[in-house]
């Protein structure tokens, strides 16, 4: 009985796939999960339209590497000589310079990137104050390590 309903309205199948798909994109940010759903939600139409199962299953599968496929495309794009981080990755910060929102000591502090603040630490042991700019020398996880910039010893 609950199984014939489930074959015979199979598109809910899809619809809650599409929605756990794109809650895992909110929650990591992750676009892949975004690509794939949009395979789940022409499977919805699929089914509605009256395609069989395996079809519908042909169809994700087709549609989420296509998907997937036109994404990379994007991050390939970049000239051959610039061998810097990828402009998707947050490696792309590194040497950028910021300033100090929170003292920056060994253990604490923060630090606006552009529109961003970040947690920050740095290795010097002399904290580093306020307002002072700094260089992005490395990123760990939700972490960025500075450094003081030449500027700030003038100032």
């Amino acid at each position: 009985m609950m199984l014939e309903w489930i074959l015979e309205n199979f598109w809910s199948f899809w619809l809650i796939m599409m929605l756990l798909l794109i809650s895992v994109q909110v929650m990591t940010g992750e676009m892949t999960f975004l690509l794939i759903s949009a395979g789940a939600l022409t499977a919805v139409i699929a089914d509605v339209l009256g395609a069989p199962i395996y079809v519908q299953f042909i169809i994700v599968t087709v549609i989420s590497i296509a998907s997937l496929i036109w994404l990379r495309s994007f991050d390939t794009k970049r000239p051959e000589n610039d061998s810097g981080p990828s402009p998707w990755s947050v490696n792309r910060y590194v040497g950028r310079v910021g300033d100090v929102t929170e003292e920056v000591t060994t253990s604490q502090g923060r630090v606006r990137i552009g529109n961003e603040i970040w947690s920050a630490r740095t290795y010097s042991t002399t904290p580093i104050p306020m307002e002072t700019p700094v260089v992005i020398q490395q990123i760990e996880g939700a972490i960025v390590w500075v450094a003081t910039t030449p500027e700030s010893f003038e100032s």
